[in-house]
């Protein structure tokens, strides 16, 4: 059976997704420089005013954009908060009232789809207690929503897992990998995007229902396997640092040339892995924030005190591995040990090419590794936001995605790097945007 959420009052949301052939005001792409002169570029007010309300009230939820606006609205979010803009926050907060009007959550949207935009709702509400605002019924309403989704695909739902046979329910997946010993492929040990957006919007709804003293024994167990993934499968460094499931990927397609320095080397299709593999830096920008979820709504003093170690120990991988500079511009190695071999190659988005040295550095522009939430991090992204309107010569070795995929007008490259939407993200990300624990 449909459900259809229509409900009343008030709520909030951001960004991504299209195709748009003309570009008024804006100079020709294949200009040095990339303006819109109708923009002042240090303007953050402005920026939101004329960028990302136009981007909230758009129906951000649909299958072209959902993706996209769970990695570009999350910055918003908090930075409202943080700044007490309560003409932003109500801006988001009428997106999602929207949201939870008119969503109906027996779409065809993929799961992993789905969750990027459901972690952006389950921080809005974290953000609502931690800030005491109010609740209104339709705050309410967006919780509960999101907690039966959530509890849905735990318990019931078919897990895919690579070629074996689903599992029931992505709780049930979960436990296989966490106490699989002898994997038949490296891979079928991974945690994957699926499960890190579920325990850390697990862990956010957890928060959200305590501080109404609603006690929900999944939400709990949710956040305890969140606890056990980044306590369990992660590795502290003797010299300081923290990497994620260390070689676990040494086997599948997407690190199969990670081992070339460059696209210009493989020849003849021939697989060429690292000897020692670690996450790309690109999927590394969640783990900072989804981590702070886990960690925010974990009880036990014991976990939460490891939990705090490898956010802190994470921000020092960042800074002292991943992150580089060339030309003057802030690029990222591909890999989260500091190694910067091919990452994709011949990717179903990125047939014949992939991505090469930096090529993941256009990562940077949604400011998830602002949530690292340490001063250092937060100038490296105020130093970026001082570099538009940009050269695009020299940001296109580093920046632009080589996706096909369709996107929002407002989201799609090279159009984001100067009609203001990175760059507002780029302004709000150069300070702290996260309550210390």
């Amino acid at each position: 059976m449909r459900k259809s959420f229509m409900l009343v009052c008030c709520i909030v949301f951001l960004m991504i997704g299209c195709e748009n052939k003309s570009n008024p005001g804006f100079v020709d792409d294949s200009s040095e420089v990339l303006i819109n002169n109708e923009l002042n570029y240090q303007d953050e007010k402005e920026l939101w005013d004329k960028v990302l309300r136009k981007y909230l009230n758009e129906p951000l939820w649909i299958e072209r954009d959902i993706y996209d606006a769970g990695h570009n609205l999350m910055v918003p979010i908090h930075a409202a908060f943080i700044k007490c803009n309560n003409d932003w926050i109500m801006d988001i907060d009428r997106h999602f009232k929207s949201f939870v009007e008119d969503y109906d959550v027996e779409n065809e949207i993929s799961l992993l789809n789905k969750l990027h935009y459901y972690y952006a709702a389950s921080r809005y509400l974290t953000l609502l207690v931690e800030n005491d605002v109010p609740l209104e019924d339709y705050h309410l309403q967006l919780a509960e929503l999101l907690k039966l989704e959530l509890i849905k695909f735990w318990e019931v739902e078919p897990a895919w897992h690579w070629d074996y046979e689903d599992f029931i329910g992505i709780k049930q997946r979960l436990e296989y990998k966490l106490n699989l010993s002898n994997p038949r492929f490296s891979y079928d040990k991974a945690i994957i995007d699926e499960e890190l957006f579920i325990v850390s919007i697990g862990s956010d709804l957890k928060y959200f229902y305590e501080s109404q003293y609603i006690r929900n024994p999944i939400l709990e167990e949710i956040n305890q396997y969140g606890q056990r993934i980044f306590i369990q499968e992660g590795k502290l460094l003797d010299e300081g640092g923290w990497l994620f499931q260390e070689n676990v990927w040494k086997d599948h397609p997407d690190y199969a040339f990670s081992g070339y320095n460059s696209i210009k080397e493989i020849e003849g299709g021939k697989r060429k892995v690292r000897e020692f593999l670690n996450t790309d830096s690109s999927h590394g920008t969640r783990l900072p924030l989804q981590i702070f979820s886990v960690m925010k709504a974990t009880n036990s003093m014991k976990e939460k005190q490891l939990l705090k170690e490898v956010f802190e120990n994470i921000e020092l991988q960042f800074y002292e591995k991943i992150l580089s500079r060339k030309n003057e511009i802030y690029i990222l190695n591909n890999f989260m040990d500091g190694s910067n071999g091919v990452f994709r190659y011949d990717y179903e988005t990125n047939k014949g090419t992939g991505y090469g040295p930096h090529s993941l550095s256009g990562i940077l522009m949604v400011g998830w590794y602002n949530f690292l939430n340490t001063e250092r991090v937060s100038n490296i992204f105020k130093e970026m936001s001082l570099q538009f309107p940009i050269d695009i010569k020299v940001y296109s070795k580093y920046y632009l995605d080589k996706t096909n995929r369709v996107r929002n007008p407002l989201a799609k490259e090279p159009e984001a790097y100067y009609n203001g939407l990175y760059q507002l993200i780029l302004l709000l990300s150069s300070q702290p945007l996260l309550k210390e624990e």
